[in-house]
């Protein structure tokens, strides 16, 4: 596909919704902005998880689906916000002190996210379990995106062919594969 073809058919246009970019800027940076967004974040994942659990764990016996999302509410959510809150505040809190963007705030990061779980789950072996691997998932990433290997930007992702393009599609004629049988 030539470039005047994308041009003319794929202009860029800026996106209705967009994710704040938490790798593009510096630990240190944003730091109130960081902690709120990554608190909406997994709050909202915690909710919609809360709400499936209400929902599916109502049954004839019993109906009682108010109190079993308020239970549900305070379960997953709570922690949810809270641990999304710690990640950002601890990252921005590492870098600030150790002066540095690296891998490593994002790991002293997974391991206090997973101290708010273990905390609210009551569980010392969960709170350490989870607490490693967020650190190491959050290392990985981290170090990967610095080094340049994974530079996946959701904001800019687009699909830039069409549907109809080279007429794969079903909606429209398809040529005979054995040409046109008037000539």
């Amino acid at each position: 596909m030539s470039e005047e073809h994308r041009q003319k058919y794929f202009p860029p246009r800026p996106s209705k919704f967009s994710l704040y970019p938490f790798y593009s800027v510096k630990d240190g940076d944003e730091c109130l902005k960081k902690t709120l967004t990554m608190s909406a974040y997994t709050g909202a994942l915690g909710t919609s998880f809360a709400v499936l659990a209400g929902l599916t764990s109502t049954t004839p016996d019993n109906p009682a689906l108010g109190s079993n999302l308020l239970i549900r509410l305070t379960k997953y959510s709570l922690p949810m916000f809270a641990a999304g809150g710690m990640f950002a505040a601890t990252t921005c809190a590492v870098a600030n002190i150790r002066g540095k963007d690296d891998p490593l705030n994002h790991f002293v990061a997974g391991l206090t996210t997973g101290s708010v779980f273990g905390t609210a789950f009551k569980s010392q072996k969960l709170g350490w379990g989870l607490g490693v691997t967020f650190g190491l998932l959050a290392f990985v990433i981290k170090a990967l995106k610095s080094e340049g290997l994974v530079n996946i930007d959701m904001n800019t992702l687009r699909r830039e062919k069409a549907f109809t393009e080279y007429q794969r599609s079903y909606f429209t004629t398809r040529p005979d594969p054995e040409g046109d049988r008037n000539l």
